[in-house]
């Protein structure tokens, strides 16, 4: 059987200073870089997304933005999806891998969000809308009322 050159990749990013830093899911975002409000995603912890081959084959992409509660442990929970482009295509492969993670808080214990996304790489994929801005922990918190 001859392999098609579908490669399926999910990237996992934080926003920092307002722009989308994106980095394959099994590298872990730079310390340093992440001190703006967002989550760093622990290495050994981390739970990858699973991209379903019919979605992969069918070349559909998309991006989810999730925000969730960081407590002492760092484990997350009252995970819920503010954003998810196709809507709820990617958003239970997106909650499994997230709550099953660990994060370093970089604000403190509260209420952090963080974006994943679906992209292929060797075939025209099939385009999505954009995911919402993702909000840092400050913007999180207030509207928590923490």
């Amino acid at each position: 059987m001859k392999r098609s050159g579908l490669l399926p990749t999910v990237i996992a990013g934080v926003i920092i200073a307002g722009c989308v830093s994106r980095a394959p899911v099994v590298e872990p975002p730079n310390v340093e870089a992440s001190e703006k409000g967002y989550p760093i995603w622990v290495k050994r912890s981390r739970v990858e997304p699973h991209y379903a081959h019919h979605l992969a084959k069918a070349g559909v992409t998309g991006c989810v933005v999730t925000a969730f509660d960081l407590n002492e442990d760092q484990r997350p929970q009252r995970l819920e999806v503010l954003d998810s482009q196709p809507p709820g295509v990617f958003d239970d492969a997106v909650l499994k891998a997230v709550g099953g993670s660990r994060f370093i808080p970089t604000e403190g214990p509260g209420r952090y969000a963080t974006f994943v996304s679906f992209s292929l790489e060797g075939m025209k994929a099939k385009r999505h809308q954009p995911c919402i801005a993702v909000p840092n922990y400050e913007q999180l918190n207030q509207s928590h009322g923490q």
